[in-house]
């Protein structure tokens, strides 16, 4: 395996991982909001917010810019609901 497939595995990893403590938030388990990634979502995440420099901290502050705003403003202009379900 190359550095370069080992070092993308890693940033999808990360990426994963983070993303799940997003999803796994208070908030949106207690209002019963479920989010789904796709498979493309997860390599946009990788190729916009991973460097390798800086490693999962990128990829932390990108999901809260993007992904974490919409579902704020998700759940702030949603009306009450038993469940909902996004997808990202």
């Amino acid at each position: 395996m190359t550095g370069r497939a080992l070092a993308d595995r890693a940033a999808r990893r990360i990426a994963d991982k983070e993303l799940g403590q997003l999803l796994g938030r208070w908030g949106l388990t207690e209002r019963n909001i479920l989010v789904d990634c796709g498979a493309a979502a997860l390599r946009k995440i990788v190729d916009e917010g991973f460097d390798p420099r800086y490693g999962a901290r990128t990829v932390k502050r990108y999901l809260e810019e993007r992904v974490g705003t919409l579902l704020a403003e998700q759940i702030a202009t949603g009306g009450a609901a038993e469940m909902r379900a996004l997808s990202i």
